[in-house]
């Protein structure tokens, strides 16, 4: 990473120049400030440049979602991003996200990284950034006051730190326990369940982790090349196509979750997935909440059709750890999706979806919470 000074923007002459580098100079000091962000918009505006219509575009469409507003800040976004985010390496189609008139969201790829220059203005607006394949990025990370999501495929941050603003962290199982010394007030760890380890041992440190870093919730990741090193033998297991054997790690995550749900200081949400360890998900994303009766949320994140297919052996799973009820988010799933629920029959376990309950066999909610 390259240490040099980075301009603002284009020189500006007289007062309104003179204002326009104070309202930037203001920004960088506070960058989520929304209020200098709209005054630096009118100045930018009344100077020519389309930055300012661009951030007055964004903020409109945040505080009342507008969608020609927001159609007018893609094109002006297409023909000036480079120049806007100066300084920032990668995928520009992609892996950039502006939100409020500013760089909000960057993917960084091991060289990418190594030529990403330190001090661009532009770090200092992001809150989501994903690591890939790198190492030593601590000093990147003392650039980002509102960095709120860090999601990191590889190593050690290296020097640097704290940071404070971090309240959700991503990592593979590799990347070892966060260090709370550097993300004091981490809220959500997602973390992606070792290859293969095996799965109880994981569990028993993930779970004492939360406990005392006091997490408001944790997500674990059960990819599908970890399944057949997590499960072993077992009653059942060999039938079951390879796919297939993901539900029952996951049962087995759920049962531990459940066992140590007196723990002082456990969060009560639990979050698992199938797919890679990252910030949205993959599959059918499960949360589950434990603060009185154990019930389930399943969120349809999209993917392959043998995750979409692992729904049945999924609820199963759930019923069997004792959650009550599961709640299904369809998300883009057609009508035709609430049939094949029903057609999985398995009794014991309350499913609504979108909230209208589904007939599983299951006896009506008011008799089961009766008995």
């Amino acid at each position: 990473m390259r240490l040099v000074d980075a301009a603002l923007g284009p020189p500006e002459a007289g007062s309104l120049g003179e204002k326009i580098g104070e309202l930037w100079a203001e920004l960088l000091a506070d960058p989520g400030d929304l209020g200098v962000r709209m005054v630096l918009a009118d100045a930018l505006t009344a100077a020519g440049d389309p930055q300012g219509e661009f951030i007055a575009l964004q903020l409109a469409d945040d505080a009342a979602p507008n969608l020609a507003a927001r159609s007018a800040a893609t094109r002006l976004l297409a023909a000036n991003i480079g120049s806007w985010a100066r300084g920032i390496p990668g995928d520009v189609s992609g892996e950039w996200v502006f939100r409020r008139g500013f760089l909000s969201e960057v993917t960084l790829h091991l060289e990418e990284l190594e030529r990403a220059t330190l001090e661009a203005p532009a770090w200092r607006t992001v809150d989501t950034l994903t690591i890939d394949r790198a190492r030593g990025y601590g000093a990147l990370l003392d650039r980002m006051p509102l960095l709120e999501r860090l999601s990191v495929r590889g190593g050690a941050p290296g020097p640097g730190g704290p940071w404070p603003s971090v309240r959700v962290l991503a990592q593979g199982w590799e990347a070892g326990l966060p260090d709370l010394s550097l993300f004091p007030n981490l809220e959500l760890w997602i973390c992606a369940l070792p290859k293969v380890i095996h799965v109880g041992k994981a569990l028993a440190r993930v779970y004492r982790f939360a406990a005392k870093a006091r997490l408001t919730a944790l997500a674990l990741c059960v990819g599908p090349h970890e399944v057949d090193h997590a499960v072993g033998e077992g009653e059942g297991v060999d039938e079951l196509p390879p796919f297939g054997r993901a539900p029952i790690t996951q049962l087995r995550v759920l049962e531990a979750f459940l066992q140590r749900r007196a723990m002082n200081g456990l969060p009560h949400l639990l979050r698992i997935s199938h797919g890679p360890c990252d910030l949205r998900g993959h599959g059918w994303v499960v949360e589950l909440d434990d603060k009185n009766r154990p019930e389930a949320r399943l969120d349809w994140a999209g993917g392959e059709s043998w995750e979409y297919a692992l729904l049945g052996p999924l609820l199963a799973a759930l019923q069997r750890a004792g959650v009550w009820h599961a709640e299904i988010h369809r998300g883009q799933l057609d009508d035709a999706f609430v049939g094949l629920i029903e057609d999985l029959g398995i009794p014991g376990i309350w499913v609504t979806v979108d909230g209208a309950p589904v007939d599983l066999g299951a006896p009506p909610y008011k008799s089961r919470t009766n008995s």
